[in-house]
């Protein structure tokens, strides 16, 4: 699963969870699928950041 499929899925499991009634069961399987995808989009963009040699802690978009 890429970036932008896994963006929507965790969207997909969030709106699920806020909108609708679910079991217990239910509810903590999408929890810990949305963790996990949460993640490994955390990881992609990492490595993306790695990849084009962007530092982690540059911020509001002002390169030194």
């Amino acid at each position: 699963m890429n970036l932008e499929e896994s963006m929507n899925r965790l969207k997909e499991i969030c709106s699920r969870l806020t909108r609708e009634n679910l079991s217990l069961d239910e509810t903590v399987k999408l929890y810990k699928e949305g963790m996990a995808l949460s993640d490994s989009c955390l990881k992609m963009i990492s490595d993306i950041r790695t990849e084009l040699g962007v530092d982690s802690d540059e911020k509001d978009g002002q390169h030194e």
